[in-house]
């Protein structure tokens, strides 16, 4: 009984929280790669500044961080 229930017990934590991870993104089969050199106001971006990516409806698509050179990575 009770490793049927320790089961069960894992089998609901899975359940519950797999919908909070899957909620963050939609996976699809398309994708974008993008990286560069990022300026604000015509000065090299600090390192650690971040970049965010958002679809035309406003969903939030990746996100990337500023090397030490002010260049990004794919994200």
């Amino acid at each position: 009984m009770r490793k049927h229930f320790s089961t069960i017990f894992i089998v609901a934590f899975i359940l519950l929280f797999s919908g909070v991870i899957q909620a963050d993104f939609i996976v699809t089969r398309y994708f974008a790669s993008y990286g560069g050199y990022v300026y604000i106001n015509g000065q090299p971006a600090p390192t650690g500044t971040i970049i965010d990516a958002y679809d035309p409806s406003g969903t939030h698509c990746g996100q990337g961080v500023t090397s030490s050179d002010s260049t990004f990575k794919y994200f």
